[in-house]
Order: C-alpha cells, then structure tokens, then sequence
C-alpha cells in the first residue's frame, strides 16, 4: 500500500518501516486475528486479496468481498471503511459491526494518544481512502504520528477486525 510507505522511499524510510513492522506488527500474536494485519498489508486478506493483474494469457476472476461476494475495484477499502468511491457500501452485518467497532476505537486511540497533527491528518484524509486507511492503521506515508498512537492502531486492527475474521471463517468452515 503506498499511503504506508511512499513511492519512492528513502533508506532511512524504509528503516522506519522496518522498526515499526518490527516493533508493533509482527509483535502481534501468532494467531489468525493477530496476522490480519500483515495478511491485509501483503494483499492477502482472506476477505480482501489485492486483484490479479490479466496478464493476457491467464484469465483472473473479478475481485470480490469474502465478507459479501460483491465485487469491488478497491477490496481493502470496501472491507475495512465500509466502501470505496463510486461503489456501494458493503451489506455485511457482521463486518459492520466489526468495522464500528474498531473505528470507534481508532477515534478514540486518536483522541487519547494522538496530538493536534495527527487528529488533523486523520480528519483531513478523504473519508474512504488508502490515505485513512494507512492513518487508521498506524503508519501513513509522510505524517509522523506519536508513538503511543501508531503502536496501538495495529493491535486496535488485529484484535478487532482480525477477531471478526476468524470468526467468520469458522462460520464459513461450517
């Protein structure tokens, strides 16, 4: 996702991103809801794979919501902010309810530990964008969030929309 890290980064913010994936990522729990977060950052969310690409000679299906089956240009978008420019909002309850929740939490992470910069860059950002989505998730592409703040949106993430996901993939299991 390039709100994460930028087009074209530097050596020092490529370290940057390594320590924070280091330190606040991958310290999450081993389990399926602690690895939603890097399944969603590495395009392989179960309910949100980044699309194919038609290489002309394999032919890929549409990319859909596992959540609702519909599909979406923008998958990340659609699951984690409810929906994506020019599409509709996604009809899962459950991931509703999910998606409330820890973007209440967020609000709140924001209110508790963010400062003037920050609650102005995460109200500032387009409302279903990758650009809120990287601010929601603790780390955005130019903006220096504190550390009290970005070292807890990926747990908010993991422990709420990853909690969500295990259960709908047992449901799913039958």
């Amino acid at each position: 996702m390039a709100e994460v890290v930028g087009t074209s980064p530097t050596v020092a913010e490529l370290e940057s991103l390594r320590q924070w994936l280091r330190r606040c990522v991958l310290n999450l729990t081993a389990d399926d809801g602690g690895c939603s977060l890097v399944a969603l950052l590495s395009g392989a969310w179960w309910t949100a794979p980044v699309r194919e690409q038609d290489l002309g000679y394999v032919n890929f299906s549409a990319p859909r919501c596992g959540a609702c089956d519909r599909e979406s240009a923008e998958l990340p978008l659609h699951c984690c902010l409810g929906r994506c420019a020019g599409e509709p909002a996604c009809p899962d309850a459950g991931l509703l309810a999910a998606r409330t929740c820890w973007i209440a939490k967020v609000h709140d992470l924001y209110r508790r530990h963010g400062d003037a910069a920050s609650r102005s860059a995460l109200t500032g950002a387009p409302p279903f964008s990758y650009r809120r989505l990287a601010l929601m998730l603790g780390r955005a592409h130019g903006v220096d969030l504190p550390w009290g703040l970005s070292s807890r949106l990926p747990a908010a993430f993991a422990s709420i929309m990853g909690g969500w996901s295990r259960e709908a993939l047992d449901a799913q299991d039958g």
